[in-house]
């Protein structure tokens, strides 16, 4: 974002002089480095920060580097050192509204130089995180996960080197060369920075005999420092990527069933109908007082659909025929449309409802047709008109 190289230490700060390049400062209570407006990202924005620390103690918490106020509900973000672990937090109000992912392991090894980096991708989500230990990255456990969509991360304290806003401070702590970007940096990128995939070493390999690695080792480095036009394609991508995981947010969950692939659907022969007194085990079938399921038809929904349109059937025809019936004539050939069993009334004419239920079926189920069909009839077309003749 900006060279550090003109900002002065706040308070009194110790240097050390085997630092990892050259003399490094020594973090303590009131001693820092303040880097102004450099930070002030949005919680939708992609960004990335890290550098070579040296932690000074075990087991103790601080901020390594931050933008974050502590008096305004810990607002913004920042890279933590919690016990020999890190953890990053970005957050609007704590712990309400906010995300802290941490390393599983204790990573962090006192007194030896590390480097550590953290990128995030601006989806507000713990899997947009990623925490790299010396180029490598580390497995993450979430520890509060209530960023909102509508969140800020946005303060007006500056960003600090080695605490932050006012106490919880990298005590004892070392750290050089800090490095903050406004994207996501690849994990080749963070290996580059890291020294742990030298790049002379991979270019004074003949390309044929490049590993895939690190081919997408130059690419990815490439794109990130060379290509003109990455930059703005990678923030267009992290920007769309934020603003689907805010219309996710923001939209209901519908829930589907699914039947499990290759297994058969069953149910239990209930005792007096009630569930919690199963008895013996049956498979999907159909009335024993009806046809049997089509051959090679299978014991699903797809073999009842072949079933039910198999010309055995006596009802899924002429139900249907006697509701088209009733739409036009304002009466079934069956008055009784919802019942064609037992209890319900018999055809008027069952002749006609047989006749009309194979027309039907064997001209491919058109219903245009059979609509074409009755209104075409004599049926159909007399008139209502009544006259002596008629009557008599």
């Amino acid at each position: 974002l900006a060279s550090a190289d003109s900002y002065k230490a706040t308070g009194e700060v110790t240097w050390t002089a085997d630092g990892k390049l050259g003399p490094a400062p020594v973090m303590k209570l009131g001693g820092t480095f303040e880097l102004g407006a450099i930070g002030d990202f949005a919680r939708d924005q992609a960004f990335s920060y890290g550098g070579w620390i040296r932690a000074g103690r075990d087991n103790v918490s601080g901020g390594i580097l931050a933008r974050m106020d502590e008096q305004a509900d810990y607002r913004g973000w920042d890279l933590w050192q919690q016990g020999n672990a890190l953890a990053v937090h970005i957050i609007d109000k704590w712990p309400e509204n906010g995300l802290k992912v941490k390393t599983r392991d204790a990573v962090l090894k006192p007194g030896q130089w590390q480097h550590v980096f953290a990128t995030y991708d601006g989806t507000g989500k713990p899997e947009g995180v990623k925490i790299y230990v010396d180029g490598k990255e580390t497995p993450l456990a979430v520890e509060n996960n209530t960023l909102k969509p509508d969140a800020t991360i946005h303060t007006n304290t500056p960003l600090r080197i080695g605490q932050r806003s006012h106490t919880q401070v990298f005590d004892g702590g070392a750290i050089q060369d800090v490095r903050i970007y406004q994207r996501g940096l690849s994990a080749a990128e963070v290996q580059a920075i890291a020294g742990t995939a030298p790049l002379q070493t991979m270019l004074a390999t003949p390309a044929d005999q490049r590993t895939p690695q690190q081919r997408d080792a130059l690419f990815n480095f490439y794109l990130g420092t060379l290509d003109a036009e990455y930059p703005a394609l990678a923030k267009a991508v992290t920007d769309l990527e934020a603003e689907q995981a805010t219309i996710k947010a923001r939209s209901p969950v519908t829930h589907v069933q699914v039947e499990r692939m290759n297994s058969q659907a069953m149910a239990h022969i209930l005792t007096r109908g009630e569930y919690d007194r199963p008895t013996e085990e049956v498979a999907a079938a159909t009335p024993a007082a009806l046809h049997p399921l089509p051959e090679n038809a299978p014991q699903n929904r797809l073999g009842l659909a072949h079933w039910l349109m198999d010309s055995a059937n006596p009802l899924t025809a002429r139900v249907t025929v006697n509701r088209f019936w009733q739409q036009v004539f304002g009466q079934g050939i069956v008055a009784t449309a919802e019942d064609f069993g037992v209890m319900g009334a018999p055809p008027t004419h069952p002749e006609l409802l047989d006749t009309l239920a194979v027309e039907f079926r064997e001209n491919d189920w058109d219903i245009k047709r059979f609509y074409k069909l009755m209104m075409m009839s004599a049926t159909y077309r007399q008139a209502s008109i009544t006259t002596p003749q008629k009557l008599e």
